[in-house]
């Protein structure tokens, strides 16, 4: 991170989930953070603002998480910012390569490792 803001879009259908993200980025300089309870409404949020990561649930009702990077990657606008993948499942092998085919850059297990969790979100912005 060089010291610009980076905007970051938390998506998740959990409050609670959305709530403890919230609080272990805001350790993170120069970081605005959105927040969308399901995929519909994250992609409405990525038509209005400028996002430079995703960090999105992958089991989500209605539209899941892969489906909504699939709806991102057909779109100029957003086909190019990184998805990161958050997931309490553990099957490595058809998970993770599900997830690198619908477009994440990576992809962190629940529950989550502050330390590591930042440490990938300074890599990838």
């Amino acid at each position: 991170m060089d010291g610009k803001q980076s905007t970051l879009l938390i998506v998740d259908d959990n409050r609670n989930n959305l709530f403890s993200l919230r609080a272990v980025l805001k350790r993170l300089p120069n970081i605005r953070i959105l927040e969308a309870e399901s995929g519909a409404k994250a992609l409405g949020i990525l038509m209005e603002e400028s996002v430079d990561l995703v960090l999105m649930d992958v089991q989500m009702p209605d539209m899941n998480g892969f489906e909504t990077a699939h709806h991102m990657k057909m779109t100029n606008r957003t086909k190019g910012i990184p998805i990161i993948f958050i997931t309490a499942v553990f099957d490595t092998g058809e998970f993770i390569r599900h997830g690198y085919q619908a477009g994440a850059v990576d992809y962190i297990t629940k529950p989550i490792n502050d330390d590591l969790l930042l440490r990938r979100l300074k890599h990838y912005l």
